[in-house]
């Protein structure tokens, strides 16, 4: 996440707000208009993270890619929304999922960092 050029941290409430943003313009990517129509979205859950200082705001993030869609392609997505939704930062490691490793990894030191609004199940169309 971006900090402000007055050298002030951003507000964990504002790094939901981007990262909203970033997972919105994903979902509308993929479904188009029927993250609107019919409320379509891929699974996501998100942990927040400040660093071990508390002023490096990071998000560790698993996403789960449509099925009807390649690892590459959904890279791609993440990777172009990532760099083009204004206020992220510009570090970005994109990896599929290869064992639980991962879970441990983002939980980190427990559920404090969990961002509710940015955890949820997917909604798909029926193949």
């Amino acid at each position: 996440i971006h900090r402000p050029k007055t050298g002030h941290g951003v507000s964990n409430d504002e790094v939901a707000r981007r990262c909203g943003l970033f997972l919105n313009r994903i979902n509308r990517r993929i479904y188009k208009h029927g993250t609107k129509r019919k409320g379509f979205r891929i699974a996501s859950v998100a942990f927040l993270g400040n660093g071990p200082y508390g002023d490096h705001p990071h998000v560790h993030w698993a996403l789960q890619k449509p099925s009807d869609m390649t690892d590459e392609d959904f890279e791609q997505i993440v990777k172009v929304m990532a760099s083009t939704t204004k206020g992220l930062g510009k570090e970005f490691d994109v990896k599929p999922y290869r064992d639980e490793g991962w879970l441990g990894y983002m939980l980190g030191h427990g559920f404090d960092g969990w961002m509710e609004s940015l955890s949820f199940t997917a909604v798909c169309p029926k193949h």
